[in-house]
């Protein structure tokens, strides 16, 4: 297997020795198996993106559910056409990481319904023995709506739901030998350039034991890639953390996941492409990463342009207030 850096496995693809395709709708099977010609080292790799619409518990169930499982059962049943190598989830996972509608004293607060929501569908992925990840978004987060008040419970910054279902000691990925770890035990509860804040449990300054970002192995057309899912805003800790994955693992092709990286274009601007590369996502939630956070664009300067052998960027995230019924992210007409 070749070592590839980002310009090389670029003239890699462009020289048609291999196929990439990246799953973004997946109707269109038929026009991307057309890509693979009798030899070819055509693969997939899917990307999930922004599920928690389909499990939010204020929404009709089970049939908004069953849009999230159509998507894994999909790739399970069409795991041998696509030739599917990995699948990465690019975060918001559920709408309410802390199990409940927003307000203490709701009926399902704490319940963690949407959490067992999301894991039907995982468990399909799962069972295709497939290689995936899982990343962490704005949503997922533990009391993330609390944070947005300004007020702090006790679960602030421990992500316990995330831990638990999707986390390194979760049964979809312990002991599978394509998982190399977590960011377990890194870094200490901080909130970030504001520094403590009055009431704050567990206190700024507390050893934690995150797990939020996670690497993950494959290989597809003789090649070696490396998958690393980073935290949403990660901070320099959870930063130093992914430097030291590529630096244990030179030469292998990378794909960052990572939830909140670009931004959409203004309305009115429908040119190509329908993203602008230089409004990187600025930070705008207080998550708490180890070490505070950076903006997309401060993760751009620190991790990945200085590591070529980063090839691709995946995230989600990108939203617009709706105009006619339509947001200019994720909902753009013309993707």
């Amino acid at each position: 297997m070749k070592d590839f850096t980002r310009r090389n496995f670029l003239k890699f693809g462009a020289a048609g020795t291999a196929g990439l395709a990246t799953v973004l709708n997946f109707p269109t099977l038929g026009r991307r198996l057309a890509l693979a010609r009798p030899g070819s080292n055509f693969f997939t790799i899917a990307v999930i993106s922004d599920t928690q619409n389909y499990v939010d518990v204020t929404h009709a169930q089970p049939f908004n559910e069953s849009i999230f499982i159509s998507q894994t059962k999909y790739l399970a049943e069409h795991k041998y056409d696509l030739n599917l190598v990995f699948v990465s989830h690019v975060g918001d996972v559920v709408q309410h990481g802390d199990g409940t509608n927003g307000t203490p004293g709701d009926d399902s607060y704490g319940a963690g319904a949407e959490w067992v929501s999301a894991k039907k569908a995982i468990d399909i992925l799962d069972a295709t023995g497939a290689p995936f990840s899982m990343s962490i978004g704005n949503h997922d987060y533990d009391n993330m709506f609390h944070l947005a008040l300004g007020n702090y419970p006790p679960l602030v910054s421990t992500a316990p739901g995330w831990k638990t279902f999707f986390g390194s000691g979760s049964k979809y990925f312990r002991h599978k030998p394509w998982y190399g770890g977590a960011s377990d035990n890194v870094g200490y509860i901080s909130t970030g350039a504001g520094g403590s804040v009055a009431g704050m449990w567990p206190p700024a300054g507390t050893p934690c034991n995150y797990g939020l970002s996670s690497y993950q192995f494959f290989s597809a057309g003789g090649k070696r890639f490396l998958h690393i899912s980073l935290e949403m805003e990660a901070g320099d800790n959870a930063i130093a953390w992914a430097q030291g994955v590529i630096d244990s693992h030179r030469g292998h092709a990378t794909i960052l996941t990572t939830h909140s990286y670009e931004s959409p274009p203004p309305w009115g601007d429908d040119n190509l492409p329908l993203v602008e590369p230089a409004a990187r996502n600025a930070a705008s939630f207080l998550v708490n990463s180890p070490g505070g956070w950076n903006d997309a664009t401060a993760v751009w300067n620190k991790l990945i342009a200085p590591n070529d052998q980063i090839f691709m960027v995946l995230c989600g995230h990108s939203w617009t207030s709706t105009e006619g019924g339509v947001s200019k992210g994720e909902e753009h007409p013309h993707r």
